[in-house]
């Protein structure tokens, strides 16, 4: 019935446990494909431990690393189950985790199923989150602008691919794919891409997925550097182009939650020193581009509040893009350099 996506890179401290909650289920019915990405450890030699135990955890291997993105598109292609969702190799699964996904989505006859978690951390004391805003049927094409519960919609769908179950016809049929190109923000890409083609998603609270923040190598965990900001430039590009009509408007949403971030940071990196004045300005070229493609400046600058619900657009974002937008690429740099050092000054956590 389900298949379990597994992308394995160098994860052999936490693999096994990974693996024992997937047996630990309380449906027998799943099947469990580990993709090893070029791991340097035992992590392949483990796998292959618990397959010739159990006939429904499945190895497939190769040499180099390639990224998670893709290691999951292979997963995606070997499955075999009418269903799939994705789980990371150093996190685990409640004994219900599967089959609370699978009965909501039954039940509601819907595409998809997104559900909570529980944030485990080095103490081993638990953040259980749910999520936000409980909705049984949700139809991401049949919202009106103004609507609250459309923006509530769209910002889960964007986040936590591993809570989610999907009809894998859906994913198939609609090629819902990761991102390959850049081997970070590779799940928001394929969770975009879902958000413009499936038609109804169920949304539960139970928690179905245990995030253990163990992993201090774990790629969400990084530093800031240049090359995420360009996997949001390149993200924000595919989901415009798939925006459609007054679609547009979650197109926006998502600019301006993640332009805002994102730049935010990078600016930080730039006055202390970590990214250099020429890779924010290379940043702002690729800025000025997405503004001219998809018009966005003349949008934000009305302040209607019809545009943005969950995260309102901030002064400077609407400043930088006028600026860009006007040609005027050193008042620019200055307001990056200026925000940079105010957040040196006053810490992230207002930003």
């Amino acid at each position: 019935m389900i298949s379990i996506v597994m992308p394995v890179y160098n994860a052999a401290p936490w693999l096994a446990a990974s693996l024992d909650s997937i047996l630990e289920q309380d449906m027998p019915d799943w099947e469990c494909i580990c993709v090893n990405d070029g791991s340097r450890d035992a992590s392949a030699d483990i796998v292959r431990t618990y397959a010739a135990r159990d006939s429904r955890i499945h190895l497939l291997h190769r040499d180099a690393n390639c990224g998670a993105g893709s290691a999951r598109n292979w997963g995606i292609a070997q499955a075999r189950g009418e269903y799939i969702c994705f789980m990371d190799p150093d996190d685990s699964l409640p004994p219900d985790s599967l089959s609370i996904r699978l009965s909501t989505l039954l039940a509601c006859g819907t595409d998809a199923v997104r559900a909570g978690y529980t944030i485990v951390d080095k103490d081993r004391t638990t953040l259980k989150l749910p999520c936000i805003g409980l909705y049984p049927e949700v139809y991401p094409s049949g919202h009106a602008i103004g609507d609250h519960s459309a923006d509530a919609f769209f910002f889960h769908m964007l986040g936590d691919h591993c809570c989610f179950l999907f009809r894998r016809a859906q994913l198939i049929n609609n090629r819902i794919l990761y991102g390959t190109q850049y081997n970070f923000n590779e799940d928001v890409l394929f969770l975009i891409k879902a958000f413009f083609s499936i038609k109804k998603v169920s949304f539960i609270g139970e928690s179905v997925y245990l995030y253990n923040q163990v992993n201090t190598d774990s790629l969400s965990r990084k530093n800031m550097s240049i090359d995420r900001l360009h996997a949001i430039f390149y993200m924000m590009h595919i989901c415009y182009a798939l925006a459609q009509d007054y679609k547009i408007r979650y197109a926006d949403s998502a600019f301006i939650h993640y332009m805002q971030f994102w730049l935010f940071m990078s600016y930080n990196s730039l006055a202390k020193g970590d990214i250099s004045v020429a890779e924010i300005e290379s940043a702002h070229e690729q800025l000025f581009d997405m503004n001219r493609l998809f018009a966005i400046y003349s949008r934000l600058a009305q302040e209607n509040p019809d545009i943005i619900i969950l995260k309102p657009v901030q002064d400077w974002l609407i400043r930088l893009l006028g600026l860009l937008q006007t040609g005027r690429k050193d008042a620019a740099l200055q307001l990056a350099i200026s925000v940079g050092r105010v957040s040196l000054q006053h810490g992230l956590a207002g930003w």
